[in-house]
């Protein structure tokens, strides 16, 4: 043979249909579980250096603590934490979280608009097996084949196919030819043909690349002779210019018929000279041998790379095929979750509503949450929400603190804050420490009015540390 091939699947290539997730598929499904395995752990670190009572913002029982700084590292991927570190290691923790939201914001962003640019394309079967075999991720026994009358090779493959392979199933439809039959897999009344892969090479770029039934702006009329949708409902004008009305209708197609899966059934293509015993007219030998030379040098090839292009390298020439256009079905699964997110937070707002309610009219439900203000107050104790190691501070360093305030006063030329004077009298009530102050009081106005007239009779009578020691009682 001087040219060795086999035989072609053709199938429509066309978008995936949108699914629930299509919004998270620039990331693969274990980079979304370790993303958000990231945020727990970053907020579990949140709570250790940034918790029990080391930062003002965060409660201090354990429960509410968890939630707060899950729900801190979580907002600062989102771009909008609304806390701030008080500690040098959660400062540190927060810049790290930052680099990290910057990088995964950006290779997300730019996945979505490699997404944009290169949308994926599939087809229905993407290689014979995945007709007669049962177990193939393709295999449909609704699937449809088409073939051709003239070309009776075809339907005996296809027999002797399903005879060796009983429990597989397929329909089949015929046409005169294989254009034809591509243009049954074009309007998807088939799932695929299969013919000579030269020929469909071929037949996919002058039958349908070049006529503009292709890309997302392809499509065909009910009048075979028009190819664009403009001439198909409008082939002429009046004198006015305006258009005048036809039957065509125009069937627009997001699709192109492309070539799927490798040569199967190989054979090749000979020259046939009739039978002869005359040796003069053997011509056979001559044309062998000038096939083998032309072969060795690439001039088949060359012939081959000429007039038959490969699918990959056509040019759709509908206008428009490339445009991009988004719609709800594209992000319904992001709405979705964001209503799910929305409900819940909704949910837990009425729950919360509603058990204010219950404490403010339920009096049982009140002494519940003065039993559960006095449980968080004991764990803050217990955690010793003052002395802890991220916020204690021993003697040493509260007076050093206190006379470095006392030197910043005086050298801003202001007078320190007066010291604080503990409560007299801790165990009586304020009324009780009221009137023991009043009557305190009266007894030291009381010695000295008599300190002052026992002066003016007799300075020398008058015994200084007594009337001292009176004031001070």
């Amino acid at each position: 043979p001087y040219m060795e091939t086999g035989f072609k699947i053709v199938a429509l290539s066309q978008p995936p249909e949108a699914e629930f997730m299509s919004w998270a598929f620039p990331f693969h499904h274990l980079l979304w579980i370790l993303t958000l395995v990231e945020v727990l752990v970053v907020g579990l670190v949140f709570m250790v250096i940034e918790g029990y009572g080391a930062n003002d913002m965060l409660p201090s029982n354990p429960i509410g603590l968890f939630l707060e700084s899950f729900y801190w590292s979580f907002t600062i991927v989102l771009g909008v934490a609304d806390k701030q570190p008080a500690t040098h290691a959660g400062r540190t923790l927060v810049m790290a979280q930052l680099f990290f939201t910057l990088i995964l914001v950006s290779v997300y962003t730019g996945n979505i608009n490699s997404f944009l640019l290169n949308v994926p394309t599939v087809t229905a079967v993407d290689r014979f097996d995945d007709f007669i075999n049962v177990e193939a991720d393709k295999y449909n026994p609704n699937n449809i084949i088409c073939y051709t009358r003239n070309q009776l090779s075809i339907k005996t493959f296809l027999d002797a196919e399903l005879g060796q392979n009983q429990e597989a199933a397929f329909e089949t439809i015929e046409e005169q030819d294989i254009r034809d039959c591509m243009m049954k897999v074009y309007r998807g009344e088939a799932t695929a043909t299969f013919f000579d892969a030269p020929i469909v090479r071929w037949r996919i770029k002058e039958n349908f690349w070049l006529e503009g039934m292709c890309g997302s702006s392809g499509g065909y009329c009910t009048d075979p002779d028009f190819n664009s949708k403009d001439d198909c409902l409008c082939p002429a004008a009046d004198a006015d210019g305006n258009c005048v009305e036809t039957a065509n209708e125009w069937t627009s197609v997001s699709g192109s018929l492309v070539t799927a899966g490798e040569v199967f059934n190989s054979f090749g293509y000979a020259l046939i000279f009739p039978r002869s015993e005359n040796q003069q007219v053997l011509h056979h030998i001559a044309f062998s041998q000038a096939v083998q030379f032309v072969k060795e040098n690439g001039d088949v090839s060359d012939l081959v790379d000429k007039w038959i292009p490969a699918v990959a390298d056509l040019k759709c020439a509908a206008s428009g095929a490339s445009d991009i256009q988004l719609s709800v079905v594209n992000v319904q699964g992001l709405l979705t979750v964001t209503a799910i997110a929305a409900l819940v937070g909704l949910i837990i707002g009425l729950v919360e509503h509603f058990i204010h309610t219950l404490v403010k009219f339920c009096p049982c439900c009140k002494a519940l949450e003065d039993a559960l203000e006095e449980m968080e107050a004991e764990t803050a104790r217990a955690h010793g929400y003052e002395n802890h190691h991220y916020g204690e501070r021993s003697d040493v360093e509260h007076e050093n603190s206190e006379e470095q305030i006392k030197k910043k006063h005086l050298q801003d030329g202001e007078l320190p804050p007066p010291p604080e004077i503990p409560p007299p009298f801790p165990e009586l009530s304020v009324i009780e420490a009221l009137l023991e102050l009043q009557a305190r009081l009266d007894r030291i106005e009381d010695l000295l009015e008599r300190a002052a007239g026992e002066k003016k009779d007799s300075d020398d009578d008058v015994d200084p540390d007594a009337a001292e020691d009176a004031i001070l009682e």
